[in-house]
């Protein structure tokens, strides 16, 4: 599975139930019924990503929240979106790799 760059668009999955809880997400895969808690960034990044599907949008969320540098930031959520796809949470799909499949 290749890095998503900066023209991701990323793309929730119709199986997942997100429920907001105080600072945090709940998502719920209905199709393996496994729970996943988010802690504040990654709840931060689902709320950006949810809202426009752009994964530079995250960036700039997660900027925004935290006094995190760019690079830490980056890394984050690109590995955040790589794991959550692996999970079957969300389909990423990056002109630069896929031809934007």
């Amino acid at each position: 599975m290749s890095t998503p760059g900066s023209q991701a668009t990323v793309h929730l999955r119709e199986n997942v139930i997100a429920q907001h809880m105080g600072d945090e997400f709940v998502l719920l895969n209905t199709d393996t019924e496994d729970f996943i808690s988010l802690n504040p960034v990654g709840s931060v990044i689902w709320e950006s990503i949810a809202t426009s599907g752009n994964i530079e949008d995250a960036y700039a969320a997660v900027t925004a929240a935290f006094d995190v540098p760019i690079d830490v930031i980056t890394a984050d959520v690109q590995s955040f979106l790589q794991r959550l796809q692996e999970l079957g949470v969300v389909r990423v799909s990056d002109p630069l790799i896929d031809g934007g499949r």
